[in-house]
């Protein structure tokens, strides 16, 4: 599938409603005046609606925004080897209100890695060890506004060539008329678990994260999404949809590494239903880090 996504309010390519008007332009680079969001979610230009995402004047939100910040691109291997992702230990951060958390969500990935605004090309560049045999691809982070934050994952088919049946985020490598980052993971996202592009607010990035043993380069871009967004397993790609709590990142103590096996060195999470390991495991070790500084 191409860039051009079809969704319930419109048709979107590049992330970008081409239906309808261009909310974007309309209401300039970030979308709405962040004054007209007083009583509402402070810093947001949109807030949450019972029909979804609203601009403070009530208008759906149909398109996304890119943070323009640029910001530290650290690079983390799932298996420890070379570089490493922020740092999540010390004691566990006070989480307070979910509203508490999904600020300190916004703010603690604002600025950090690539921005998912960054064309393909450029972000190739930066890769500083990009010598020609990296496989990119970008994956979602989808953080659900409940009142319990959550982190939307997928259990991969099990007849997949790579990662089959593994935890993992929806996502892939970019098509042709991808863009930029931001596009080919909302794409991905819309392929693998039907997650419509105009239901996710592009919060900002995580480090590139990548794995020695396949070569993979990984592009995270974390997105808000609306408890009352809509979600389906694609069957040819996911085997199962099913949410994190995002309070469990939060306990540096769940956390730990594989001493023994072919998984030695891998992080996982323990004591959890799910087998969540490797780089998924540390894509959200990474996203941890930067929410416990930010809640600091």
């Amino acid at each position: 599938m191409g860039a051009a996504i079809d969704g319930p309010r419109g048709t979107f390519v590049g992330g970008l409603r081409q239906s309808g008007g261009d909310i974007a332009s309309q209401c300039g680079a970030s979308l709405c005046p962040q004054d007209a969001m007083k009583g509402r979610h402070p810093g947001w230009p949109f807030f949450m609606h019972d029909r979804g995402l609203r601009f403070a004047d009530g208008d759906p939100v149909r398109s996304f925004d890119y943070p323009q910040r640029a910001g530290s691109s650290v690079q983390g291997d799932d298996m420890g080897s070379d570089g490493s992702a922020p740092d999540t230990g010390g004691d566990q951060a006070n989480a307070g209100s979910p509203q508490t958390l999904l600020d300190a969500i916004v703010r603690g990935v604002e600025g950090h890695g690539i921005p998912a605004g960054t064309d393909w090309p450029t972000a190739k560049q930066l890769l500083a060890d990009n010598d020609g045999q990296w496989k990119f691809s970008a994956v979602l982070v989808p953080i659900v506004a409940r009142r319990e934050p959550t982190i939307l994952l997928t259990r991969r088919a099990s007849d997949l060539s790579e990662y089959s049946s593994h935890v993992s985020f929806p996502g892939g490598r970019p098509a042709e008329s991808d863009r930029d980052i931001g596009t080919t993971a909302l794409r991905e996202a819309f392929e693998e678990i039907r997650l419509a592009p105009d239901a996710v607010r592009v919060a900002g990035s995580l480090p590139i994260h990548k794995t020695r043993k396949r070569n993979h380069a990984i592009f995270p871009v974390v997105g808000i999404v609306p408890e009352t967004a809509i979600w389906e397993a694609a069957p040819a790609e996911v085997a199962e949809i099913f949410e994190f709590p995002f309070a469990v990142l939060l306990n540096p103590d769940l956390l730990r590494q594989y001493t023994d096996g072919e998984r030695t060195g891998a992080w996982y999470w323990a004591e959890q239903a799910q087998d969540i390991w490797g780089v998924t495991a540390l894509i959200l070790r990474s996203l941890a880090g930067l929410v416990r500084d930010a809640m600091r």
